[in-house]
């Protein structure tokens, strides 16, 4: 596999995965920073996954907890 093609497929994985991630957030209504500090113990993990510097262990973490913990219906 090209070089370049392996990067479109990781670009693509890490884009549905934001997008998995804002769904999520605009479901249940929980602030980005309450996301982070809930699944990885860091209030900035996904705004650094989003700006592209956050590590993978962090990704996975915060995907790990969305699926663990599914949005029924918007928090107050």
């Amino acid at each position: 596999m090209a070089h370049g093609m392996r990067r479109g497929m990781k670009d693509t994985l890490v884009s549905l995965a934001l997008k998995q991630i804002d769904d999520w957030l605009k479901q249940t209504g929980v602030p980005p920073s309450r996301l982070g500090l809930l699944a990885c113990a860091n209030a900035r993990a996904v705004e650094r996954v989003r700006a592209g510097s956050g590590s993978v262990a962090s990704l996975e973490a915060i995907l790990a907890y969305i699926e663990a913990h599914p949005a029924k219906e918007r928090r107050q």
